[in-house]
């Protein structure tokens, strides 16, 4: 939602949108998933505050005059800060100030104290500059059942097809839970528990998939073990497991890359979620971690036919094919939610 304020009573109608029934602008769908209300030209702090409590969205403010710090933003509720055009007007003052000057006074020596080194400018376009930007966070996580933890501290950290191996599960009935949406969670016959996938019906998916049909993307999906990189994603998939306790993992990201390389795909979307105008998708979703680094998106965009997401464009999901047997190696620290209960990272 964009919403231009400069009335006197712009604050007064956001609230009515926040206390109603609301449309949310997604941006392009088949490049972002995060739902965000952006709110640009509010700056008073007091107003910011009111609109993070009530929007029940994470909130996304315009860099402008006036504007607190991002830091006490931080404190206020707000998610995201936009700079906007912002930094374009800025280079093009400068640059119109340099040119302005130059064409008066053919002044040579501010032209060249404004600039960089061509070195600079062939290093920032390098591969190996490339290279430099993909780069993982130091931690990764992944919320499990509290049930389930005994079971990954025995045996790792398994896919749903993993644990259905477990269970003894064959024929129709691992179809159902396999190669079918599970519309609820589920306790396996040997008490192991797998989740429901209701943000994925089928109908959605038959909108979104290439080259797969639905019931190929649940066997995809349920053949990975996942992790999240972004804890604003993490607390609403915990949410959204409510009231059941979960644990998180947190795992330290580059042990795990080192020993699971060849099995690690990156993914630029919640592949898990096709409510809401579902991002389009398919087996080139998942990234295999070195052409990531190699290549960025591309792989990706040349396999569903969209134009290249930027190199700067997050993973939303790091995922490892089939188990990571031996996790509890990689794993830094373990800890329990009570129904409610956000993670928040010790620190934090």
């Amino acid at each position: 939602m964009a919403l231009i304020l400069g009335k006197p009573d712009a604050i007064e109608s956001l609230k009515h949108l926040l206390t109603g029934d609301r449309t949310i602008h997604n941006g392009d769908s088949h490049r972002f998933e995060e739902r965000y209300l952006h709110v640009p030209c509010v700056i008073a702090s007091n107003d910011i505050a009111m609109i993070a409590a009530d929007a029940g969205l994470p909130l996304n403010v315009l860099a402008w005059p006036g504007l607190a710090s991002a830091v006490e933003l931080k404190r206020l509720g707000v998610r995201r800060l936009s700079a906007g055009s912002g930094l374009a007007q800025a280079l093009y003052g400068i640059a119109i100030s340099l040119a302005v000057d130059f064409l008066k006074n053919g002044d040579s020596e501010a032209i060249a104290a404004s600039g960089i080194p061509y070195t600079e400018i062939n290093e920032l376009c390098s591969n190996e500059a490339m290279t430099k930007q993909m780069k993982l966070p130091d931690r990764v996580y992944h919320l499990a059942e509290a049930a389930n933890l005994p079971l990954i501290q025995r045996n790792g950290l398994l896919s749903a097809s993993k644990l259905l191996d477990l269970a003894g599960l064959t024929g129709a009935d691992r179809d159902r839970l396999e190669r079918s949406q599970r519309w609820a969670h589920t306790r396996l016959p040997n008490g192991v528990q797998i989740r429901d996938q209701r943000p994925m019906p089928p109908k959605a998916l038959e909108s979104c998939l290439v080259g797969l049909d639905p019931a190929e993307w649940y066997a995809a999906i349920n053949s990975r073990v996942f992790f999240w990189l972004d804890l604003d994603r993490l607390n609403r998939q915990r949410a959204a497991c409510e009231p059941r306790p979960q644990v998180v993992l947190a795992v330290d990201t580059a042990k795990l890359v080192a020993a699971y390389c060849e099995q690690i795909a990156l993914a630029p979307i919640n592949t898990g979620n096709a409510r809401r105008r579902p991002a389009r998708r398919g087996m080139v979703t998942f990234v295999p971690y070195p052409v990531w680094v190699e290549s960025g998106w591309a792989s990706e965009a040349a396999g569903r036919g969209f134009p290249e997401r930027k190199r700067s464009h997050c993973p939303v999901e790091l995922t490892v094919a089939d188990s990571v047997p031996d996790m509890m190696r990689f794993v830094i620290g373990v800890c329990e939610l009570a129904p409610g209960q956000p993670f928040a990272p010790l620190g934090t």
